[in-house]
């Protein structure tokens, strides 16, 4: 850890005013190492001011960056609100979040850990998966809501919630980057002009670290679904020899916290997926998808989709990160067809998620020239 330098000595009464700082660009908190507990740090603070550092200290390489001048108000531990300015242009703004990004993992002298508080099950709020599935088949995404709180366990003085998903590596696939979550841009928590968001994805070791902020605007009390968790199955999993395995996807390193950065502790819980072995159960004679003809796949710009005996409410294509592409809300009947056009979307995997009146029920097709 760096420690603040004394510049200024009371002669008289023996006393130490320090008035400059050593800054390592996103390691808000100055604990040695930058994570996603640092930008809730950073969105406390956000829209602070402060002198700038100097022109030759500005910037957001990993490395010492001297603050010849401190600002007016420090954060709880003592850390000065100038190491929320990253990039030491003298504001708190938007920008200053990528320097977590671009240098997030690395440390520097000593490491002070966080430290991660798991709460108690039906006392404590609680971040948990909830899945529209039980059952998912090899080769096919998943898409998990992420909540927090419920109605008899709301959440009081939301700001900021750093998380981690936690899934194994040998089931999920690593060619989208593991995981991936996204935030819903109507949640309780805040709009996407009221919040700062990002992910970070390990696929090798099967985490995915997420951070959520308000920028400086007050708490918000409530509950529900924050945004989504996405990740796709490998097209075979290694060692799946039987018709489905279980598997668990959890959450851990939680940490709550509100515009003081006082915590909330709360209760990380575990999901069940249980996983169909595609060799066994054959796709198109699964009862799910038997009632639903989707084709061509691979297709150019043109699918169609057939609804045999299920009445079709929505379809919704999703790219491999998991992001929403296009909404069809035209409903069909049973024993209709539709035909999908995707004109501007480049080529690549994506996967249809077609909601019925009986299920949903996610298909993975690859859009070719």
């Amino acid at each position: 850890m760096n420690f603040l330098r004394i510049s200024i000595c009371l002669y008289f009464c023996g006393l130490s005013i320090v008035s400059s700082a050593q800054i390592w660009p996103g390691d808000v908190n100055n604990n040695g190492i930058t994570n996603n507990v640092d930008l809730l740090w950073y969105g406390s603070v956000y829209n602070d001011k402060g002198p700038a550092r100097q022109p030759g200290q500005q910037g957001t390489q990993w490395e010492n960056k001297n603050l010849m001048d401190l600002w007016p108000n420090n954060f709880p531990n003592g850390v000065n609100h100038a190491f929320g300015d990253c990039d030491g242009d003298g504001e708190v703004e938007f920008e200053d979040a990528f320097p977590i990004i671009l240098n997030y993992n690395k440390t520097h002298n000593v490491v002070t850990t966080d430290v991660f508080n798991q709460g108690i099950e039906g006392i404590n709020q609680p971040l948990f998966l909830t899945s529209n599935t039980s059952q998912v088949i090899e080769g096919n995404p998943i898409v998990l809501s992420v909540n927090l709180g419920t109605e008899a366990l709301p959440i009081n003085d939301f700001f900021g919630l750093a998380f981690t998903v936690v899934y194994d590596p040998t089931i999920f696939s690593p060619n989208f980057g593991g995981g991936s979550f996204l935030l819903d841009n109507n949640s309780w928590i805040g709009s996407d002009i009221e919040t700062v968001d990002f992910f970070i994805q390990d696929p090798v070791s099967g985490r995915v670290d997420v951070g959520i902020t308000r920028k400086n605007n007050g708490n918000v009390n409530g509950f529900g679904a924050l945004g989504n968790f996405f990740i796709v199955i490998e097209d075979h999993v290694v060692g799946l020899q039987e018709p489905s395995i279980e598997t668990q996807i959890w959450l851990e390193d939680v940490k709550l916290l509100n515009d003081t950065l006082s915590e909330t502790i709360v209760f990380a819980d575990t999901i069940d997926i249980t996983i169909l072995n595609d060799d066994i159960i054959n796709f198109t004679q699964n009862e799910e998808f038997s009632k639903l003809k989707i084709y061509p796949n691979p297709a150019n710009r043109n699918i169609w989709i057939e609804s045999k005996n299920q009445v079709i409410h929505r379809i919704e294509l999703f790219n491999s990160t998991g992001y929403s592409m296009e909404n069809f809300f035209q409903q069909m009947k049973t024993n209709e067809s539709i035909e999908l056009v995707f004109q501007s979307i480049p080529v690549g995997i994506y996967f249809l998620k077609i909601t019925t009146t009986e299920k949903i029920i996610t298909q993975k097709i690859t859009i070719s020239e």
